[in-house]
């Protein structure tokens, strides 16, 4: 099984939907078969954190 090694946070862009907090975060993760994926997270703040609303793999 292939195991996550890192992740790099790439860009962050603050979406501003009305009735709270979006984001849109740009990440490229490594594995340790030396593979990197993009991938594109929609966040939502709450109040206790960050709630992951989709996620897109490229």
């Amino acid at each position: 099984m292939v195991k996550l090694r890192e992740t790099r946070v790439l860009e962050v862009y603050d979406l501003g939907v009305k009735n709270g907090r979006r984001c849109l975060v740009r990440v490229k993760r490594r594995f340790s078969d030396l593979s990197t994926r993009s991938i594109d997270y929609y966040v939502e703040k709450l109040e206790d954190g960050w709630k992951v609303q989709r996620e897109t793999w490229k």
